[in-house]
């Protein structure tokens, strides 16, 4: 199977760099590309974001997709569950721009990103936007670049990444004292 990571309808980084893309225009062009190309034996889980819960109606919308496309038994919403686990066993995602990538490629993982990413160089797709890039990554979907991807995951590490966690009240004083010692680094 192949994964489809969503993010939250509204999310900046989907709004400013997404290409035009949204969550219903990747659920419906994903669904239809993959009727058209995909191997017969392969399905396709369609993952919504946690926080988009209760705010779209994604689950709906594949599901009519999926009938119309005549795939409804090969397409599949789930709203919960590890992302970590599906990337482990599936074939490859798709995202507009998520960091749901980093979960892929994390696990050796290809990703085909539709919108502009800072991983671009590292996607199955190169950049390549196109139905035909897209066809062509169900049916031959290329394998990762694992030592490319180790080198840019210990790169954003050294450079720009902090432990911590804002949404974890005991962990926030801790990760705010980690980001201020970052950016004294920095400056």
């Amino acid at each position: 199977y192949f994964v489809v990571a969503l993010q939250v309808h509204d999310d900046l980084q989907l709004r400013h760099h997404g290409a035009g893309w949204t969550v219903e225009t990747l659920i419906e062009a994903t669904i239809a590309s993959f009727a058209r190309s995909a191997h017969a034996d392969h399905h396709l889980v369609i993952k919504g974001h946690p926080l988009d819960r209760g705010h779209g109606s994604a689950r709906d919308l594949t599901r009519k997709l999926a009938r119309l496309f005549g795939v409804e038994t090969r397409v599949h919403f789930v709203d919960d569950g590890s992302l970590g686990l599906l990337s482990r066993h599936c074939r490859g995602m798709v995202t507009v721009n998520s960091t749901s990538a980093m979960v892929a490629f994390g696990h050796a993982k290809p990703v085909f990103a539709a919108g502009e990413s800072f991983y671009e160089h590292l996607t199955a797709n190169g950049g390549d936007r196109s139905d035909e890039a897209l066809a062509r990554f169900w049916r031959f979907t290329p394998q990762l670049d694992v030592q490319r991807w180790k080198a840019f995951r210990a790169h954003m590490v050294e450079t720009s990444q902090v432990n911590g966690s804002f949404y974890i009240p005991s962990e926030a004083a801790a990760t705010t004292r980690r980001v201020v010692e970052r950016l004294d680094v920095l400056l």
